[in-house]
């Protein structure tokens, strides 16, 4: 479902954002910023589905939005290079699994707070 939700939200994004592709500053731009935010959207959900309680993935994805973002981005570069775009998925996937899983254990490992 989340992969579901995810394409909604594309397809809902770029509709939105249709005026913006007639900005010619944009329409270079618009595509790597659509599809960085289904990669992350994505990517994030699959690293950490079978490590992470639901109020960890819910800490993680508010706390570390912006990297996330700058990451599906950074992958969805990638995939315009040929020979590396064809594994891009895979690299974007053990991106992801790394990134997020070294986040979830600094989020296990800060102090408790207690009253």
């Amino acid at each position: 479902w989340n992969s579901v939700m995810a394409l909604g939200w594309l397809a809902l994004l770029l509709l939105l954002s249709l005026p913006l592709w007639l900005v010619p500053l944009l329409w270079p731009v618009l595509p790597f910023v659509l599809f960085g935010y289904l990669n992350q959207r994505v990517f994030r959900y699959d690293a950490l589905a079978e490590h992470a309680t639901g109020w960890e993935m819910e800490t993680i994805f508010r706390r570390h939005r912006r990297e996330l973002l700058l990451l599906g981005v950074v992958l969805a570069l990638f995939g315009l290079i040929p020979l590396l775009g064809f594994f891009a998925p895979v690299y974007g996937g053990l991106a992801f699994i790394h990134y997020c899983l070294a986040r979830l254990a600094q989020l296990r490992d800060e102090p408790v707070a207690t009253q």
